[in-house]
């Protein structure tokens, strides 16, 4: 993107992680997101995008990986707001 003068942000990350996450590529999307804090540390994901993949997570029935996913957002201090906690519940719920 940036040769073609798009400087990336986080809502630009977010949008391409929620649009492979979508297609069931979660895997991809959470590459998407290690690669954007290796590639510029001042972005870092937030609530929203690492919400976006815990859902795709619970989706695939990769239950392992969604909780992965959270327990790394809560190393990184960020706080849970109210989607995260629904979509933890709603996909631990249909896991049973």
């Amino acid at each position: 993107m940036s040769r073609f003068g798009c400087n990336l942000d986080v809502v630009t990350y977010y949008t391409l992680v929620h649009g492979v996450c979508r297609a069931g590529n979660v895997k991809i999307g959470h590459n998407l997101l290690k690669g954007l804090h290796m590639k510029n540390s001042d972005l870092n994901p937030d609530i929203v995008t690492d919400t976006t993949l815990i859902r795709g997570y619970f989706e695939k029935r990769e239950i392992a990986q969604a909780l992965n996913v959270s327990k790394e957002m809560l190393g990184c201090r960020m706080k849970p707001n109210r989607s995260t906690y629904d979509t933890l519940i709603q996909g631990l719920y249909e896991a049973i």
